[in-house]
């Protein structure tokens, strides 16, 4: 039975074209069901923020005949009904030319139900939908039963058999592909980036499947693009050094071999997580930047979605910036930063999840072009987003703000800042070597002479560090080296 709530929550999710769709419905109603029904949708609909006990009384006032729980459970399932029956621009979408199938089907109407299957199935192959596809193959089954003349076609069902075998083996492929992403997730959720050997363990697990190591040909075409996203993963987590080499193979291969546009928005994907690796490479090839992002740029124009598009412009910015950080061109880097926080600009890409990234890496780039002053004015930029942060990409934050006001000689703002930074490692559960010396130095350095005094130290550990690939990770999204560099060549 329906609450008062949930049929407020019901009435509210739905769209003007259903609401209207809902409406026509209840005029064509008769009797008293049509002032009922008209009144609770119209009251529900009027109160824009969920109160129970002035909604409960003006219901209360208005429904004869029934009582409150009825009128909600009633009201409930006519508008669920309404709007499942609900075909904007009269089209019908796969979920329901099933349903429309399965009603000829059970009208014994079985040669339009046939009909209507044989055009659906190639679509259905096509659109790479294996639940949708078994189902038609299922109704397909029952109108081979019922019909004399299917039946006895058995070339028909031979084929038909073949299919449906075919089917059901990609299905089983995709499933086994899905659990495999699912204990990616589940490891990366319970380890994050590997720190030790032991945490290797999952990921290594995972690499050996049998399954990673089919050839392309054999996975099926709708499982190719999360089997691949799932391969670069790994080779990521398990810091092979051709992780970055399989992620663009990957997407030269869906460029060859999948021309359709509905591949389109499965390539952005990989792409993204293309430009992801290449901003960890020690190197950009500009060359392989530029295909990357036109590319990627191309795919925008012809389908576009906000939230996800800002996202991904988000990450090509990302990658640009860190080219310029890369090659040590910190002029033309700030220079182009400047660009794109232009209003007209921002608007593109400050949507996304990880908006924060871009103002982050204009810091890096002003403060190592010598310019702490409009580092810490990017810095500012991302502050109200402190709490959102990763906790790694909070401490390269919170150190690059301590180094911005150790350069300004803020005496307040160093020992403030350092004691932040000292509060949330304490806090942190793991710390490793990284962790550990920044802990050292930030608890030792509550003053600017006593920060100079440490650097030395600080910088030598970093330099050891750095190459030890359990540690390398701390050091991907910052400049530890260089922005210690500059102060100890002074």
């Amino acid at each position: 039975m329906a609450t008062q709530k949930e049929l407020y929550e019901l009435v509210h999710s739905l769209d003007k074209n259903e609401k209207k769709h809902v409406s026509l419905l209840i005029n064509a109603l008769g009797g008293k069901g049509r002032e009922r029904y008209g009144y609770v949708f119209e009251a529900i609909n009027k109160q824009k923020e969920y109160n129970e006990a002035k909604l409960k009384l003006k219901l209360a006032r208005g429904i004869n005949g029934m009582n409150l729980s009825e009128a909600n459970s009633y009201v409930y399932d006519f508008i669920c009904k309404a709007v499942i029956s609900y075909l904007p621009g009269q089209i019908l979408g796969y979920s329901n030319q099933l349903k429309f199938i399965e009603f000829l089907i059970n009208k014994k109407l079985l040669d339009s139900g046939h009909k209507q299957l044989q055009k659906l199935i190639p679509e259905l192959e096509s659109a790479g939908s294996h639940s949708q596809l078994l189902r038609a193959y299922e109704l397909q089954e029952f109108v081979t039963i019922q019909h004399p003349g299917i039946n006895a076609d058995y070339s028909f069902r031979s084929r038909f058999f073949e299919k449906r075998l075919t089917a059901i083996k990609n299905q089983l492929q995709n499933v086994e592909i899905l659990q495999l992403q699912y204990r990616f997730h589940k490891a990366a959720k319970e380890v994050g980036q590997p720190r030790t050997k032991a945490q290797l363990k999952p990921f290594e697990e995972l690499w050996e499947h049998p399954l990673l190591n089919h050839p392309l040909d054999k996975i099926e075409r709708s499982s190719i693009v999360p089997y691949l996203l799932m391969k670069i993963s790994l080779a990521a987590a398990l810091y092979k050094p051709e992780a970055y080499q399989i992620a663009v193979d990957a997407v030269k291969f869906i460029q060859t071999n999948f021309k359709e546009k509905s591949f389109e928005n499965r390539e952005a994907n990989l792409l993204n997580t293309l430009l992801t690796l290449m901003i960890t490479l020690p190197e950009i090839n500009y060359n392989e930047l530029q295909w990357a992002t036109k590319r990627m740029r191309a795919i925008k124009k012809s389908n576009q979605h906000p939230v996800i598009w800002q996202q991904r412009e988000a990450k090509i910015i990302m990658a640009e910036l860190s080219y310029y950080l890369k090659r040590k061109q910190y002029k033309k880097g700030t220079a182009y930063f400047e660009q794109i926080i232009k209003p007209e600009v921002k608007d593109t890409w400050t949507g996304s999840l990880v908006n924060y990234a871009v103002p982050w890496m204009g810091a890096r780039l002003y403060f190592l072009d010598r310019n702490p002053d409009k580092a810490l004015d990017c810095l500012l930029m991302i502050q109200a987003q402190e709490k959102t942060m990763s906790p790694n990409v909070f401490i390269d934050y919170k150190f690059l703000s301590l180094m911005c006001h150790y350069k300004q000689q803020n005496h307040s703002l160093v020992i403030s800042t350092a004691d932040s930074l000292y509060k949330r490692l304490r806090k942190t559960e793991k710390l490793y070597a990284p962790e550990k010396a920044m802990l050292s130095f930030v608890k030792s350095s509550g003053t600017i002479e006593k920060m100079r005094h440490n650097m030395r130290r600080l910088y030598d550990t970093f330099r050891v560090l750095k190459k030890d690939p359990f540690n390398s990770s701390f050091f991907l999204y910052s400049d530890y080296i260089e922005w210690l560099k500059m102060e100890l060549e002074k």
